[in-house]
């Protein structure tokens, strides 16, 4: 299975930005000691290779961009299984001046830090100063493919009033407590988008996985579940920036998927977000979220956006294209610029990029 990850960007196709700060990564082998949630490892670090060369470009904010261009991209070298055993793990840094992937090899010592959290650190890592300050964070709108199991929001058969609709305990004891913790840490309030694998079981043609699409019987019904998780996330003190309508639509309608997924063609989308959802968030009090179409690879494009654009109705409902990584080595980037190009007052925005 194709694993993907949670990751969001606020930059244009190609940027690599750090607004503040550094970032850090980690690949780790096989650490010989115990950890737990009260104890954190004191780390040795060395330093084994030199950062590559950032193509610089400065916009004129607090910290530059490095442009991904044929000579230079925000890779990683192929990393061995013996560089990270034995207790061992490699490091990487980026820097607000312009470094990007330092790698620095280390080793677990059996010194412990006694009294921090491994979770808060990581916290920290991701969204407090010092660190990458997270600002955009991507929520899935139910299970994922990260998920343990497949689930919804409402998954009793026929529940077309969506009585049953409600949080669960992922929401209560994960997600919520991991937001506001982050809000917290990053000291203003983050930019929250989410994004459905799956309508209801019982709202789909053809189940969870493989080759799957929502019966249009159920597509009001399915746009009031966006009013739905939206309020319960209100209800909870926690408000979005933006959504997409499907995360990789093209999972379950071209081929079968393996994952959790619901199938869309651009052709069946279109009308759905033109009289169903676009309306419904509206009239729910929703209509000022950013409504990101695609959300998948960019060898969909320009054609998804050109037939969204083409119907005026749902063209005025969204505000940007959602774009994956996973297809970017054999799709040329020219396909980005003939999307901006179909309206430059719609942006572009990598929503997930993950290496397993």
């Amino acid at each position: 299975m194709e694993r993907k990850g949670l990751f969001g960007s606020p930059i244009l196709p190609h940027l690599a930005r750090l607004d503040k700060g550094s970032t850090q990564h980690t690949h780790r082998g096989t650490a010989k000691i115990q950890l737990n949630q009260e104890t954190v490892p004191s780390l040795l670090l060395k330093n084994v290779a030199e950062a590559k060369d950032c193509v610089v470009r400065d916009y004129g904010s607090t910290s530059i961009v490095c442009v991904c261009n044929a000579t230079y991209c925000d890779i990683l070298d192929p990393i061995s299984e013996e560089s990270i055993t034995s207790g061992s793990f490699i490091h990487y840094s980026s820097t607000q001046s312009g470094k990007r992937l330092q790698p620095n090899k280390g080793v677990f010592s059996n010194n412990v830090i006694p009294g921090t959290s491994i979770a808060n650190m990581k916290q920290i890592t991701y969204f407090g100063e010092g660190g990458a300050q997270l600002l955009f964070l991507r929520i899935p709108m139910g299970a994922s493919d990260f998920s343990l199991r497949p689930y919804t929001y409402d998954d009793i058969e026929g529940d077309v009033t969506l009585e049953h609709f409600a949080l669960i305990d992922n929401d209560y004891d994960y997600k919520i407590p991991i937001l506001n913790r982050a809000t917290e840490i990053r000291g203003q309030e983050l930019k929250l988008f989410t994004s459905p694998w799956s309508a209801p079981w019982w709202m789909k043609i053809n189940g969870t996985t493989g080759i799957s699409h929502l019966a249009e019987e159920y597509y009001q019904v399915w746009a009031d579940y966006f009013v739905k998780y939206f309020d319960a996330y209100a209800q909870q003190g926690i408000s979005f920036w933006g959504y997409s309508p499907q995360n990789e639509p093209i999972q379950g309608s071209d081929h079968a998927a393996k994952i959790i997924s619901m199938g869309w063609t651009k052709e069946s989308q279109t009308p759905w977000i033109a009289d169903y959802l676009g309306p419904t968030m509206e009239k729910g009090g929703y209509g000022d979220l950013k409504m990101m179409i695609l959300d998948d690879n960019r060898s969909r494009l320009p054609g998804w956006a050109e037939t969204v654009f083409a119907n005026a109705v749902a063209k005025s409902y969204v505000a940007g294209t959602a774009v994956h990584w996973y297809t970017d080595e054999g799709i040329r980037p020219s396909v980005l610029t003939q999307t901006q190009e179909l309206d430059p007052n719609k942006f572009i925005f990598y929503t997930e990029a993950c290496q397993s």
